[in-house]
């Protein structure tokens, strides 16, 4: 008998039991265990404005002309080390390495967050960028996308005067 399941990504193991009866009568089995460790590449990036996990509109509302913070968070969801890993942004935001390579290696280890961050100034009206991380397992290359949003707010105020009613 062999007890088995479909497909796994991680350790897995199953065990194959025979039962006989021998020549005497005597009711005989044995088990014998199998395992494997499937190996399977993920990535994933998390991406705030300002400090706001802000995946849809409008976002935070930021003066126009103030600095914008994007801060970028890059974990490891599967289930080996990853090399190689590249954090860009869709509207040409220079990202840069801030931490979480704790021992070093290079590599994005499974219990490993990588923290990267990118500065902007505010522009004005609704505003999108999009964050994106590719990064080699042993087998492939994996990749993940998370957009942020902010408003951007421009004060202005207007005064008109008259003079007894007549724009003077």
């Amino acid at each position: 008998q062999l007890e088995s399941g479909g497909n796994f990504t991680g350790q897995y193991g199953n065990e194959a039991t025979v039962t006989a009866t021998d020549s005497t009568g005597i009711p005989v089995n044995a088990t014998d265990p199998s395992h494997y460790l499937e190996v399977e590449p993920g990535v994933e990036i998390q991406k705030s404005t300002n400090g706001q996990d802000a995946d849809s509109t409008p976002g935070p509302f930021i003066d126009v002309g103030q600095p914008v913070t994007w801060e970028y968070r890059v974990s490891n969801t599967g289930s080996e080390p990853l090399s190689n890993v590249v954090v860009t942004d869709s509207a040409n935001v220079s990202v840069s390495f801030q931490s979480g390579d704790t021992n070093g290696n290079s590599l994005l280890d499974l219990n490993e967050i990588w923290r990267y961050t990118g500065q902007g100034t505010a522009l004005p009206d609704q505003y999108q960028n999009i964050g994106r991380v590719s990064a080699n397992g042993a087998s492939k290359t994996v990749i993940d996308e998370d957009p942020s949003h902010y408003f951007g707010v421009a004060a202005a105020i207007a005064i008109e005067k008259s003079t007894n009613g007549i724009d003077a």
